[in-house]
């Protein structure tokens, strides 16, 4: 018996603190909550075992000592397994909820039965810790496994179904060999099924069947952490997923935002060039006007003034196809008033130029985005403002160092005026004054950063807003946006 007693505590010792060692933090299934209850009670009743090894032994401390502390073992390792299996059942259906009064209501009976009773003190706890703690104990353990059944089923993992079956009906044998074979007593029923008993009728002691249970409930329950470990792998590759999807949206947002961008350069370009061309063919069209009118006054210049006249008509019909160009590719926005959040806009901006910003050595921070109310404008254009504010800064970086570019927003006098500053090496005296015009050629790693803050200044005046500059070269260059709140 010493080796069956040996076995049996060492099964329910190495289940508790594998459940103890086991990882299964932000754990969705109710049993990870409750699972370290189990645990207490695998470790202390593994402890329980062993003292009554110890006791077979008469060793390593006197029976009486040995005695003293399985008082205390037992009937607390098996508080342990009730409170498992009410705390599981009641989480499971609310209905039970009034299940929670169990454990100390049977405490309660169980300490006035102790105190009332005129029999042997170490036998008497053995007693009814079996018969009010550990069978109901057990038997709730048993239904509260059997309840994880359908949850566990979704997983599809047919080994840990399989075992959370196999764990609920070892509790359930262990409920009967446990909670109601008992020591034999002089008061029913402990007086007619005891262990003489069971060993009379199976030919076997209980222990030995206890140690089974022990056995096959630890195996069995070992198994079922797995779903734990599947499970945090399960949330390592939606995260992975996620986190590729997220990917894949900024990828796409960011080609939006530059497809509009180039949409936007390609209409501030035609439109400047509308207007450029448009002013000396003006002027060319006045001029031959007056050389017409001066020449029809002779007679012998009559073919003379026909061709002036057909070319005038030429070139009036290129100021007319000049203008509907120029209308065509004005860019300039329409005002549409919608709520816009701009902390979030520039979450979303700062992401799409994470990896670029890194590899150019710029930081990229922003302050008191959060604080200030919604602007009513498009949030595309907003965008863009953003977008092209930050891919400047970008362009101008030389990569040698690091470089910083702090957004700061704040509200003025019914007002939002943004800010961008950079220590970006600044922009020469001469460039700033036509910094906003498209042909303004103001160059930046062989490109032109004219076009895009032209569309920024569009985009600001169109919402009644305002856009300046102060460089310093050598230093940085801030830019300072005033748009309405309303």
């Amino acid at each position: 018996m010493v080796f069956v007693f040996f076995i049996y505590g060492l099964a329910f010792f190495i289940l508790g603190f594998a459940i103890l060692l086991y990882p299964r933090r932000n754990s969705r299934f109710a049993l990870a909550g409750q699972v370290n209850l189990i645990a207490g009670f695998g470790v202390i009743h593994g402890i329980n075992e062993w003292i009554d090894m110890f006791i077979l032994l008469n060793k390593p401390a006197p029976v009486a000592v040995l005695e003293i502390a399985r008082l205390f073992t037992l009937p607390v390792s098996f508080i342990f397994l009730l409170f498992f299996g009410v705390r599981i059942i009641a989480i499971n259906k609310k209905i039970y909820s009034s299940l929670k009064w169990l454990p100390p209501a049977l405490l309660f009976i169980w300490v006035i039965l102790l105190i009332a009773g005129r029999h042997n003190a170490f036998l008497t706890t053995d007693v009814l810790s079996r018969y009010l703690f550990c069978f109901p104990g057990a038997f709730l353990t048993a239904y509260a496994l059997s309840m994880n059944y359908p949850e566990f089923k979704k997983t599809e993992l047919i080994g840990v179904i399989r075992n959370i079956r196999l764990a609920a009906a070892a509790f359930f044998c262990y409920s009967i060999l446990a909670g109601l074979i008992v020591p034999r007593a002089d008061f029913f029923p402990a007086s007619v099924v005891n262990y003489e008993a069971f060993k009379a009728v199976i030919g076997l002691p209980v222990q030995i069947l206890r140690a089974i249970c022990a056995v096959i409930t630890a195996y069995s329950m070992i198994r079922v952490l797995s779903i734990f470990n599947w499970e945090a792998q399960q949330a390592l590759r939606d995260t992975e997923q996620q986190r590729m999807q997220t990917h894949m949206e900024l990828d796409k947002y960011r080609d939006e935002l530059i497809k509009t961008k180039h949409l936007a350069s390609l209409g501030t370009m035609s439109a400047t060039m509308a207007q450029e061309l448009g002013k000396p063919i003006a002027v060319a069209r006045v001029l031959l006007e007056r050389v017409i009118s001066n020449i029809s006054k002779k007679p012998e210049n009559d073919n003379v003034s026909k061709w002036l006249k057909g070319g005038w008509d030429e070139i009036s019909k290129a100021a007319a196809s000049i203008e509907d160009f120029y209308t065509a590719a004005d860019i300039t926005p329409k005002p549409r008033a919608e709520p816009v959040d701009i902390y979030q806009i520039v979450q979303r901006i700062i992401a799409v130029f994470s990896d670029s910003a890194d590899k150019a050595k710029l930081k990229l921070l922003a302050a008191d985005m959060d604080i200030v109310p919604h602007i009513r404008m498009s949030s595309r254009e907003l965008e863009q403002i953003f977008f092209i504010m930050i891919q400047n800064a970008i362009e101008t970086t030389d990569g040698k160092r690091m470089h910083e570019l702090k957004m700061s927003c704040r509200e003025e006098d019914g007002r939002i005026l943004l800010t961008f500053a950079d220590d970006c090496g600044g922009i020469a005296a001469e460039k700033v004054q036509r910094i906003f015009e498209p042909l303004s050629m103001l160059k930046s790693g062989g490109r032109d950063m004219s076009f895009g803050l032209a569309i920024v200044k569009r985009i600001v005046t169109a919402y009644y807003g305002d856009i300046r500059v102060d460089s310093e070269p050598g230093k940085g260059t801030t830019f300072f946006i005033t748009l309405p709140v309303e």
